[in-house]
């Protein structure tokens, strides 16, 4: 009847078919070539399209059919661009492997530049502190001796005690960054600075610090 004419000219779907139903088809068409070919194997197949909507099913005349048909290939690729985009990258894995490869030896550079520079940092202050050591104790053993030399250069019969001399630090923190201040004191004088004493007593303060 027309209705079965009308469902018999519809587009006969592409089924996807698993490796079993694979082998039956392959069957059928050996046995459709030895008994009349594959065009009355075709006819035997019975077509469902009960779950198709029904602007499908009733589409009797051909532009609508044509119409439909470019709607069906328009959504097919439709849906085939979709699934390309959703198509995970299999390089994806590979690059994240690079990616921690990379990383792992940047934290071993990251490590091994801080050890160094802790060594360096420690290295840096173990040479500070003998420096400082160092100076300290040159300038304490000069500092207990100027004294002492001094007054015996300042002394006389008249003056048996002598002057009085001694160092001091412009800077306690980092001494050996500054200077250091000489100040000298004559028999029966006060305290003066280096510039402040005549000749012959930056003479006598000098062979004191010498000495």
């Amino acid at each position: 009847d027309e209705e079965d004419e009308d469902i018999l000219a519809l587009p006969a779907p592409v089924p996807t078919l698993e490796a079993e139903q694979l082998e039956e088809a392959e069957a059928m068409e050996v046995d459709a070539e030895t008994t009349g070919g594959w065009r009355a194997a075709a006819f035997r197949v019975k077509l469902d399209y009960e779950n198709l909507p029904d602007r499908l099913k009733n589409a009797p005349r051909p532009s609508d059919r044509e119409r439909l048909d470019h709607e069906l290939r328009d959504a097919v690729e439709e849906k085939a661009a979709d699934l390309a985009r959703l198509e995970p990258n299999m390089k994806a894995i590979e690059q994240y492997e690079g990616l921690k490869e990379k990383e792992a030896e940047q934290v071993e550079a990251l490590e091994d530049s801080r050890r160094r520079t802790k060594e360096a940092a420690e290295a840096f202050d173990a040479i500070m502190q003998e420096r400082e050591s160092t100076f300290m104790a040159a300038f304490e053993h000069i500092s207990g001796a100027i004294d002492r030399v001094y007054k015996e250069l300042t002394s006389s019969r008249i003056h048996p005690m002598g002057g009085t001399a001694y160092l001091n630090l412009e800077d306690t923190q980092e001494p050996y960054n500054s200077g250091v201040r000489f100040s000298a004191m004559p028999p029966t004088k006060r305290f003066r600075d280096m510039d402040q004493l005549s000749g012959g007593e930056k003479t006598m303060a000098a062979l004191a610090l010498i000495f």
